[in-house]
């Protein structure tokens, strides 16, 4: 039957192009090799450059390596590189080659690779280096060097293998077999995991101390981990495999560690497209290997003097892997306010009972000030509304020491009580509402001590700026009893949605910024004492699971107690206890509600004397999704009571106890202020914030306010695509568990109080340099390129006031048509405005709250509008709204013309 619906006409086919592609086209040479896609002869003579892209999408054989479960690129495809460019460039012999940094690949995405070959010294060698760094990375992300060695002319001396490896001699003589049909078990035992492109070893023979093996590439060149030897001088999984029967001679090793190759010697290459080896390998008395290559025939292919290999334990190798691969690790930075403007405000009114003197008599002679107790008042005035509201609430509103979970939650009630209201009130459209906090952030961190109840409160208003733009500002002050009058006026009209007000002998205003973690100290993380108890509240979830396993494999715990609401129940729990006892921990996994203090204290005591708690790690949580304006009291205290709650009754019951760690899952939605989880932010900006005090206090902690993750949970689970487009929007992309782990590595590196690990790409950010639009906060991640020439089609605000003046009512509503069509079909995620009726219910086309916000937020960005919350209910359908819109742009589109024609 046919379908009910009208065909849908979407094209798929690539235009093409005049772009130049191809690397002669380019001013490149092309590279015949796997690894390498084109070179050049720099023109000051000082050698050549080899340039590469790797992903597992391009090289899907690499996914079949992984050592103590990290995929990692085998040292051999470093070595055949290099042979690869010593012949083409007549220097053939590798004298040696050391492995500096393990190379990972992303599940998405991949690596640009560059290799250097210097200029020739009289002898004629080249040095050698071998960098990569992401392929979404910044021009400004440092390259990570992963090998450095010599390239040499080619001695003349070619070695003879027919006394071993031709067919007459092959077996060699006397030589015992070796299971090699139970090799891969074996090895996967010691920590390796091989798949099939690097399962080569078909059999294998001991003759004293002399090792022998036949290895093959898979026969079938159509799987999914497809080995083509045509473009490798030794197919790297080819020559990988060659090493493996070492593990025959391998005496024993820790449990914790696994050898890796390390540095290679005199190597040279006299055959190329090896699809199957004989192999001899021979040992040093220094533990050094030797090996011959010969094909099926006896002939040489190649041989290796010596290669040394180093043990790398599961933690040293995390380390390695975050070092080379941190550009995902952020931190908030407060960084001097820039070029302010000056105040324009004719009329200032200030909320609160008891407002301090020094903010009232700030304001120069000709502002109006004048005070009210709360907005109801306000409004209630016959006089016309201010352009500035500055809601003082929030000044000395903590509550007893004791109770700071309950002084958060009156502070963020308070701060969305005024969210709410302003939002109700259409006369207000045009005004903006400030908050003011005292010391609710650590401007300079290490010194100050945030109070994390209105830390809480920047979250929720950090929430309702991202979702209403240009309504709201939050700025806080050191002591509201002495005011610089001159910085509080630059702050209030500087255009900054968030900034800090600080008296100190520096600069005195500050905003706040995403900057990339560049602290590093490889002796700076504690490492929890041995045998210790590591309490992970959320330890039966996602998160909690994965980071047991972390703690278990590293040797860093001797006992792991998982709490979660429904312990021993929860799905998965016991089949992952069993799955920890058997990497040699004992586990307690407990139903306990973490933000019950008496049943946490109960559950502490319990932890028995020999295993003392050494780490804390609170990765609980749950999530209430919504709009600020359909947030609840019960809705804040739903989110509050296991992460806010949870984390001050972990702190308060163990701040005197002689930790290692004290580590806070937090979430980047507290930093941006993620549109539908002001609550959440509110939450996450919390704990933060103790973080900070703690740190201040010299007690351990570090918060993590982790970006998405790829992996899907209990908070995640109900994410669409149109979820995940709208992150994506944002410049953030979903880590994976690897790179996840690997951040947490390097933010145990830093001991900074607060970090970010989130897979930021700052070229997704570049389209809303165009708009405007990025948000404050990430504008450091994002260089502001030349200005392009404006375009016809610009769609600015005056832009499009000015098209709109120069058309007929019948152009300017199909030019209206054509920006609501854009902008919705960019919102839902569909690949071309042609899928958005105008006569289809906005409803009907798949908009909810979330989409309805960010949907009216670029259209009053390209419009200059403020258009109403509820733009899509008030005028339901496309066609509906673009006659709104048309009505409210008309009159200013003519007072543009008319203003143009007179100047």
């Amino acid at each position: 039957d046919l379908p009910t619906y009208p065909f849908q006409h979407q094209h798929y086919w690539l235009l093409a192009t005049t772009t130049a592609t191809d690397p002669h086209t380019l001013g490149l040479r092309a590279t015949d090799h796997g690894l390498l896609g084109a070179a050049v002869t720099l023109a000051d003579g000082d050698g050549d450059l080899f340039t590469g892209s790797l992903s597992l999408g391009s090289h899907p054989w690499l996914a079949d390596h992984a050592v103590h479960d990290t995929p990692l690129v085998p040292g051999t495809a470093f070595v055949d590189l290099a042979l690869h460019i010593g012949h083409t460039i007549d220097t053939p012999y590798l004298e040696d080659l050391a492995l500096e940094a393990p190379l990972t690949l992303p599940a998405v995405g991949g690596c640009h690779l560059q290799v250097h070959v210097a200029a020739a010294d009289g002898d004629g060698r080249r040095a050698l280096t071998v960098h990569s760094r992401p392929d979404d990375a910044t021009p400004d992300r440092p390259w990570t060097r992963h090998a450095t060695g010599t390239l040499g002319p080619q001695p003349s001396a070619t070695p003879d293998t027919a006394e071993w490896a031709e067919p007459t001699a092959w077996p060699p003589t006397g030589a015992t077999p070796l299971p090699a049909d139970t090799l891969y078990d074996v090895i996967a035992g010691l920590g390796y995991q091989y798949g099939p492109a690097f399962q080569g070893v078909t059999a294998a023979w001991r003759q004293g101390d002399t090792l022998y093996a036949e290895v093959s590439l898979p026969a079938d060149d159509n799987s999914e981990g497809a080995t083509d030897a045509d473009h490798y001088g030794i197919h790297p999984a080819l020559l990988d495999a060659a090493l493996h029967p070492t593990v025959f001679a391998r005496s024993e090793q820790r449990s914790d560690e696994v050898p890796l190759l390390f540095a290679w010697s005199n190597v040279r290459l006299h055959a190329v497209g090896a699809r199957t080896l004989r192999v001899r390998i021979t040992f040093s008395e220094t533990g050094t290997l030797g090996v011959r290559l010969a094909d099926p025939a006896g002939r040489p292919v190649a041989d290796v003097e010596s290669i040394a290999m180093r043990p790398i334990t599961a933690e040293q190798l995390a380390k390695a892997v975050a070092q080379g691969g941190d550009d995902h690790l952020f931190r908030l930075e407060w960084t001097p306010m820039p070029g302010t403007r000056g105040l324009k405000a004719d009329r200032v009114a200030f909320l609160g009972a008891d407002v301090p003197d020094a903010l009232v008599t700030s304001f120069p002679d000709g502002v109006a000030v004048e005070s009210h107790p709360e907005l109801a008042t306000l409004l209630a005035a016959d006089a016309p509304l201010p352009d500035l509201v500055i809601a003082t609430g929030l000044l000395g509103s903590s509550g007893p020491a004791e109770n700071v979970p309950g002084a958060a939650r009156e502070a963020v009630q308070y701060a969305l009580d005024m969210v709410q209201a302003w939002l109700a009130e259409e006369r207000l459209a045009d005004s903006r509402l400030v908050f003011l906090t005292r010391r609710a952030v650590a401007v300079h961190t290490g010194t100050e001590s945030p109070d994390p109840a209105d830390a809480a409160a920047w979250g929720l208003i950090r929430t309702a700026q991202t979702e209403h733009p240009g309504r709201f500002t939050v700025i806080d002050i050191a002591d509201e009893t002495i005011v610089p009058t001159a910085s509080f006026l630059a702050a209030l009209g500087g255009g900054e949605p968030q900034v800090a007000l600080r008296d100190d002998d520096r600069q005195q205003l500050y905003v706040p910024r995403l900057v990339r973690e560049t602290s590093r100290d490889d002796n700076a993380a504690p490492e929890p004492a041995m045998g210790g108890t590591v309490l992970i509240t959320g330890g039966t979830g996602t998160l909690g699971s994965l980071f047991a396993r972390r703690y278990a494999t590293a040797g860093q715990a001797g006992h792991l107690l998982l709490t979660s609401r429904r312990g021993p129940d929860a799905p998965g729990a016991p089949e992952l206890a069993a799955e920890l006892r058997q990497l040699g921990v004992k586990v307690t996994v407990a139903a306990c509600d973490t933000a019950d203090c008496d049943a946490l204290a109960a559950l502490l005591a319990q932890i028995p004397a020999e295993h003392p708690l050494t780490v804390v790690v609170h990765s609980a949580g749950v999530l209430d999704d919504g709009i600020v304006t359909s947030l609840t009291a019960e809705r804040v205290d739903s989110v509050f009571r296991p992460k806010v709650d949870a984390a001050w009754h972990l702190h308060e019951l163990t701040r005197e106890l002689d930790l290692a760690e004290f580590v806070l899952f937090s979430s980047m939605a507290g930093v941006l202020g993620t549109p539908g989880q002001g609550n959440y932010a509110a939450a996450n900006v919390f704990l933060d914030a103790l973080a900070q005090r703690r740190h201040a206090d010299g007690l351990p902690a570090t918060s993590l306010a982790w970006g998405f993750w790829e992996q899907r949970s209990d908070m995640t689970g109900h994410l669409d695509d149109a979820d995940l487009t709208r992150a994506a929007r944002l410049g953030i992309k979903a880590l994976t568990a690897e790179e996840g782990l690997a951040l947490f590595e390097a933010a145990r590196a830093t001991r900074g109080a607060c970090q970010i690990p989130a897979k930021i790409v700052p070229a997704l950010l570049r389209p809303h340099l165009e708009t405007g639009t990025v948000p404050a906060v990430l504008q450091g991640l994002v260089r502001i390129p030349v200005r392009r020439a404006t375009a016809a089609t610009a769609t600015d605000a005056a832009g499009l006031r000015d098209r709109l003046a120069r058309l007929s009512p019948e152009e300017a509503e199909d030019t209206l048509s054509t920006l609501v069509r854009a902008e919705a079909a960019l919102v839902l995620g569909h690949a071309t405005p042609d899928t958005i009726s105008l006569t289809q219910a906005f409803k009907d086309l798949g908009f909810d709250s979330l989409t309805a916000v960010e949907f009216r937020n670029r259209l009053n960005a390209a419009t200059g509008l403020r258009l109403p919350a509820g733009l899509v209910f008030d005028h339901p359908t496309p066609r509906r709204l673009v006659a709104h819109l048309h009505a409210a742009l008309a009159p200013a589109a003519r007072k543009f013309a008319r203003k143009v024609s007179v100047t």
